[in-house]
């Protein structure tokens, strides 16, 4: 759905903003580079033909972005994808996007891409140890693979929202996430609790969550013949 970005700044949009504590950002973390693969797939889904074909549509404003390392697990780096406004000078809003049982896919960058452009500093989180599945069989693997160490998971939760807070000084941080995303960006609001200023969720499959286990504000998007539990989740 092409209007989704928009949808979703709008609701992150309506949460409150704190005064920021400083004017600029002081760096974007560590020192980073593109690598070629990642300057190569840049250069060619730039081009307004590829865009149009592949169905992405472009940010609303020029973006940069980068695969970058927001934290270590079980000893080894996670590597996420980052992406943030062009020449921006000033604290901005933070989100965090989980992606589906596909892992950081094209479709997930492409969705972080146009979230910056709508005026956020962005990163795609990596529950996958930088797996990607070419197929729905392989996604079947991933996922049980994801959720298998709940403590590792929980920690890539934790080292990605604090490296937007720490080393990225973001004003505040919401979640989004569809499908299994969806699911993630839930279990992320009972991690990091009244730390995240809400969460924008679609899914068809919540697990069974009580409403005081969660404190933020969260925008559940689902459809009327979906099988959930509402009165779970609001």
């Amino acid at each position: 759905v092409h209007s989704l970005p928009a949808a979703l700044a709008a609701a992150l949009a309506m949460l409150p903003v704190a005064a920021p504590a400083q004017s600029v950002y002081p760096s974007y973390g560590p020192p980073v580079t593109l690598s070629s693969g990642d300057s190569q797939r840049r250069e060619t889904e730039s081009l307004p033909l590829a865009q149009a074909a592949s169905g992405h549509i472009p940010p609303a404003q020029p973006v940069d972005s980068v695969s970058i390392n927001y934290g270590r697990v079980n000893g080894k780096p996670v590597t996420g994808y980052l992406a943030f406004p062009t020449h921006n000078y000033k604290p901005l809003p933070g989100v965090l996007v989980f992606p589906a049982w596909w892992g950081l896919d094209r479709n997930v960058r492409a969705l972080t891409e146009r979230l910056a452009g709508e005026g956020y500093t962005v990163l795609a989180v990596d529950p996958f140890q930088g797996r990607i599945a070419p197929t729905k069989a392989a996604a079947r693997e991933l996922k049980p693979a994801a959720l298998a160490d709940p403590a590792a998971l929980d920690a890539n939760f934790r080292q990605a929202y604090g490296y937007l807070k720490t080393h990225l000084q973001v004003l505040k941080v919401g979640t989004v996430g569809g499908a299994f995303g969806g699911d993630l960006s839930l279990r992320a609001a009972q991690v990091l609790g009244p730390r995240l200023s809400g969460g924008v969720l679609l899914s068809t499959g919540f697990a069974h969550v009580q409403a005081p286990e969660i404190e933020e504000p969260l925008l559940l998007l689902a459809g009327g013949a979906d099988a959930i539990d509402r009165k779970s989740v609001v």
